[in-house]
């Protein structure tokens, strides 16, 4: 996919309820130590339920609770990206205004 500009050229979507799980996020219990507990609440891609009028989807909260909510609520939505086990940081450190290049050959 090439969006914004074209500047992405690898697809780009919402992190999984599984991911997040994986990570350190338990449904049902506030846990604000592991990597994407961010002090936001915001989305993952994963559906919960359909009450028949409208959907449910796995959310974090702001302190890494991970949980679900009707999607007529306004959270984040942060991207994220898979990588190739064997991919190498090619500069940068992270920050909002020095993020990390990724070497992809």
């Amino acid at each position: 996919y090439t969006v914004a500009k074209g500047d992405i050229t690898y697809p780009v979507a919402l992190i999984t309820a599984d991911e997040v799980a994986y990570a350190g996020g338990v449904h049902g219990l506030d846990n604000s130590s592991y990597y994407l507990s961010t002090g936001r609440d915001y989305w993952t891609m994963s559906p919960c339920y359909f009450d028949g009028s409208t959907a449910v989807v796995f959310r974090v909260d702001s302190d890494g609770f991970l949980g679900y909510e009707y999607v007529d609520f306004t959270f984040a939505a942060v991207p994220a990206v898979s990588l190739k086990p064997e991919a190498t940081v090619k500069r940068g450190t992270g920050a909002y205004n020095d993020p990390f290049v990724i070497n992809t050959d």
